[in-house]
């Protein structure tokens, strides 16, 4: 594999490139007349989540999303991003 592959590779997980793509699951939710969606991707799922995920969650607030981390538990924990639009949640 050479450098510029791995270098692809690398980028494919930045923070901006995991933005671009949570915010097209947005608009594709959007679109269907939804107002928020629930992200598991990208270690969301976890119930602890890192540095990198918590720099999203601010970069998605900053840009007016309401945006948080959370798990909700019953027979598992069920832990996700929540991202949100609505003008209420402004």
């Amino acid at each position: 594999m050479k450098a510029k592959e791995m270098l692809e590779i690398s980028n494919a997980n930045s923070e901006e490139t995991v933005i671009k793509k949570l915010l097209e699951k947005c608009k594709k939710v959007a679109s269907n007349g939804k107002t928020s969606i629930r992200v598991r991707e990208f270690n969301f799922g976890e119930y602890k989540i890192g540095d990198f995920q918590e720099e999203i969650i601010k970069e998605l607030r900053k840009n007016g999303y309401k945006s948080y981390h959370t798990c909700d538990f019953g027979s598992f924990a069920d832990c996700y991003l929540y991202i949100g639009w609505s003008e209420d949640e402004s």
